[in-house]
């Protein structure tokens, strides 16, 4: 049996960086993996009122859905913002929300991935990755189609991006994360510990420079 609900508001939790760099601006530009296929959980209440709302449901993103040309398309148009705000992001709102936004194409990583470019122009925001706050969440619409006798309970379809979100802690797994240049004088962080840039020096000694 099929059951189709449209339009459900969905936050995509778990990405980290990857890579980052300042530009001449002082934004911070990051390449990151923000989204992923395969079974992700959720509860019914973050689904819909007509769900259970404390039972865990599984939900397959498949690559025939998040790889559509329109998904990618729209993904390259949203803007970033500091955790996920209350409302979708309009036209008439996104002024108060956004602190960056994507600054390059979207691309499939290995059949299971999204990455993309995001450059980030807050200063706040910049200071909160900076001490790690690395974590990734794509915001978007979804309808879903209920399935049987499979590993899972429904499949995400007719994906609408709305925004990508830098949070503290996720769904996706360590898997989709920011990411950083590979410059090796620049040092990973782990989650919640500072993140710091270095410059080498013509005395071979390294300036911190955010």
């Amino acid at each position: 049996m099929k059951k189709k609900l449209n339009q459900i508001r969905a936050f995509d939790n778990k990405v980290e960086i990857i890579e980052k760099k300042i530009n001449d601006n002082g934004y911070l530009v990051l390449k990151c993996i923000f989204a992923r296929t395969g079974i992700q959980e959720r509860y019914g209440a973050e689904i819909s009122e007509d769900f259970e709302q404390s039972k865990l449901y599984k939900e397959y993103r498949s690559p025939k859905e998040v790889f559509k040309k329109e998904v990618l398309e729209e993904f390259q148009r949203v803007v970033i913002t500091n955790e996920h705000p209350r409302e979708l992001l309009t036209n008439t709102n996104t002024k108060y929300h956004a602190v960056g936004f994507v600054s390059s194409k979207v691309e499939v990583i290995d059949n299971a991935y999204l990455q993309c470019e995001i450059t980030i122009y807050d200063l706040s925001t910049i200071e909160d990755i900076t001490n790690g706050k690395v974590e990734l969440s794509a915001g978007y619409l979804y309808a879903i189609t209920m399935v049987e006798n499979q590993q899972y309970d429904y499949i995400q379809t007719d994906i609408k991006p709305n925004h990508i979100a830098i949070v503290q802690a996720g769904r996706c797994g360590s898997a989709c994360s920011l990411a950083f240049d590979k410059n090796p004088n620049l040092k990973i962080g782990e989650r919640m510990k500072k993140v710091v840039f270095k410059v080498k020096q013509p005395d071979g000694t390294d300036k911190v420079i955010i």
